[in-house]
């Protein structure tokens, strides 16, 4: 696996690319190449690829044997292009697994960035049609995936997409329940310096129910980097009253988990309001421990997908979400308008408002709904995640192509054309429902291209004992799974393409 790492973790061995170092002429020639990149995303998998290239292998420890991996995993626009390249290169054998990160498109619109939304939309697609399978964490990744794979011009086809909750462990010290006197604590999570994130929204509906309802409600800002504070404290200032900080305690951005732990044990409550999500691990960390969840719709929330639409959910789970849709952000932006050309007149703060005065009011009853939640997401820990991958990649390496969903303890079951199809322009139905190997994902002629009709969903394919986390004889081979459910074709070879390495043995993670 391609990416940075600073924690051990048992069973994974980590390499270093920058380490040994390069020649003073190799440093200097990667330098100028690096300084030529126009995007500052496209130097991360730039470095790993020339690093890599260079380094020897055997006296850094770094499997050499072609056959070595099952998989080369990188994410997306990131370390995916260099997972490509250093399976193409050096682990043939390998199918490349990459990791949607986000939908560029929305967040980048979001951030008023647009040409570099652009940028990295193209980039996420060039690498997504040369990867063997694309992992999505959640509802709203997945069909991101299969949009961003399937608008490549002259695509006729996509990868193998493979559906998953980021597994979270429930936690038996949830801390503090509110007992529905005094002041009730609300947390936000996340890095907070960043307005997509929706801070001045929330603390601007928290001012309103103070001081026109007379709740007493404080809201905690845990994430806000100290080189970031100055400047998101003028944005508080020009967005609220002077006496905002009387309830609202800005907290500094930590990696240490024991004090996030204390944010959440001295909350009652949390609010994640961010305009574009592709998921929310926060949500996810913050639910496991039974306590009440708020999560804003959006521009796109991922966490609000599996609250609604998760397999097992109950239906009260939407209870959590907010509905800010036609509404105008304190940024500035549309919260998914009616109309698209019009700017909304209604505030967000005043629908987070109005959640969090029924979260006040009715505290007891958002208690049962999470209890209910997390009763479902119990079956979706960590380990439950790793089963679920493990089985998706095996079997994308032993030849079965097809889109599938984790499913509860681990499981793993083909996904249904309506999920993959909902919410895509109607052109586009046909090419995201036909998965198949690079190399067969274009046409010749872009302008002639005639994409597959939508058909039914592959017969389940009987489940196999998981090759990925344990020892591996797999043959590597790509071949198109029939939808009878029947064995694989012999298939072609992967693309002429090859950044985390998995190997048959353990795991290894470059850096």
């Amino acid at each position: 696996m391609l990416g940075a790492t600073t924690v051990p973790r048992p069973g994974v061995t980590t390499h270093n690319v920058r380490e040994p170092s390069l020649t003073a002429d190799q440093e200097s020639e990667l330098t100028d190449r690096l300084n030529r990149c126009r995007h500052g995303i496209d130097r991360v998998s730039t470095e790993i690829s020339e690093r890599f290239a260079k380094i020897d292998r055997g006296n850094a420890g770094v499997p050499e044997s072609r056959s070595h991996f099952t998989a080369v995993v990188g994410y997306g626009d990131v370390t995916g292009p260099a997972a490509l390249e250093i399976r193409n290169c050096f682990y043939p054998d390998a199918v490349v697994a990459n990791g949607i990160t986000m939908d560029p498109e929305q967040l980048f619109k979001t951030l008023k960035a647009p040409e570099l939304g652009a940028h990295r939309t193209s980039l996420q697609s060039r690498t997504f049609s040369e990867s063997d399978l694309v992992f999505a964490h959640g509802i709203k990744s997945e069909r991101d995936a299969a949009r961003i794979a399937a608008s490549r011009p002259g695509a006729v086809s996509v990868p193998s997409l493979h559906s998953f909750i980021p597994g979270t462990d429930s936690s038996h010290q949830p801390g503090d329940l509110w007992d529905g006197t005094g002041t009730m604590n609300i947390l936000m999570l996340g890095r907070m310096g960043d307005p997509n994130k929706g801070a001045a929204d929330t603390a601007k509906a928290i001012e309103g129910l103070r001081n026109s309802h007379g709740k007493e409600i404080h809201l905690t800002l845990r994430g806000i980097p100290e080189a970031e504070r100055e400047d998101f404290e003028d944005s508080m200032d020009a967005n609220l009253r002077p006496d905002w900080r009387s309830f609202v305690t800005v907290q500094s951005f930590t990696d240490s988990e024991e004090e996030k732990e204390r944010s959440i044990r001295d909350s009652h409550a949390m609010v994640m309001a961010t305009e574009s999500e592709a998921y929310g691990l926060a949500s996810g960390e913050y639910l496991a421990h039974g306590k009440p969840l708020l999560v804003t719709e959006g521009n796109g929330n991922g966490y609000t997908e599996v609250l609604k639409s998760w397999e097992g959910m109950p239906e009260r789970a939407r209870m959590l979400v907010i509905d800010d849709s036609n509404t105008r952000s304190t940024q500035g932006n549309a919260i998914s308008p009616a109309d698209p050309t019009v700017l909304p007149s209604a505030s967000r703060h005043v629908a987070i408002s109005e959640k969090i005065a029924d979260l006040h009011d009715n505290y007891y009853e958002y208690l049962q709904s999470t209890r209910e939640a997390c009763a479902v997401l119990e079956h979706y820990n960590k380990d439950h995640m790793a089963q679920s991958l493990d089985q998706a990649v095996t079997e994308r390496h032993d030849g079965i192509i097809r889109h599938t969903r984790q499913t509860a303890d681990g499981g793993l079951r083909p996904t249904h054309d309506h999920e993959i199809t909902a919410g895509l322009p109607e052109h586009l139905h046909g090419v995201a429902l036909n998965p198949s190997a690079p190399g067969h994902r274009d046409t010749a002629d872009p302008s002639n291209a005639t994409p597959p009709q939508p058909g039914h969903s592959p017969a389940a394919v009987p489940q196999r004992r998981p090759t990925f986390l344990a020892s591996s004889t797999a043959a590597s081979t790509t071949g198109q799974a029939r939808a009878s459910g029947d064995a694989a074709e012999k298939p072609p070879q992967h693309g002429s393409r090859n950044p985390s390495l998995h190997n048959r043995k353990g795991h290894s993670t470059s850096r």
